[in-house]
């Protein structure tokens, strides 16, 4: 007969099923929708870790990125491969991610965690597109002509 005052046993061991992104989920919201995407995916599991001063990092760092990839991209000479950046920084986001949560997606996965649906990383990555695409728009509609020369 269980006693019904002892404290739960342990359960530590078996991870809860929680829903986790894949480094390949990560990567692909990161092509599609920039550095931004596959850092929200990243936070999330993170979050799922139980570690949110990592997800708050993976935050701050999924904008900076995305700044500095569009900042990178402008100044590009016309000449460069359109397709050369987005797979470096996508290629590199799989290897950190891989790094950084790799192990610990595996350890949850065999445990009885949830793999995280594609749809959603598809998602993220379409939605932080159109919102960065807003953004720029909103930059180049508020910025005065003499900013960007006679190209436009």
């Amino acid at each position: 007969m269980d006693n019904p005052y002892a404290p739960p046993a342990n359960k530590s061991a078996a991870s809860p099923r929680i829903t986790l992104y894949s480094p390949g989920h990560i990567a692909w919201a990161t092509f599609l929708g920039a550095p931004i995407a596959g850092f929200v995916l990243l936070a999330l599991n993170y979050r799922r870790f139980g570690n949110s001063a990592a997800a708050n990092l993976a935050l701050i760092a999924g904008l900076i990125g995305t700044v500095l990839v569009l900042a990178i991209a402008s100044v590009l000479p016309d000449s460069f491969p359109n397709s050369v950046l987005p797979a470096a920084y996508t290629f590199g986001m799989y290897l950190s991610v891989k790094s950084l949560q790799g192990n610990e997606y595996e350890h949850r996965l065999a445990n009885g965690g949830i793999k995280g649906s594609g749809w959603v990383a598809t998602g993220i990555g379409i939605l932080s597109f159109v919102v960065i695409l807003v953004a720029l728009l909103a930059v180049v509609l508020v910025s005065p002509e003499e900013w960007f020369g006679e190209e436009l």
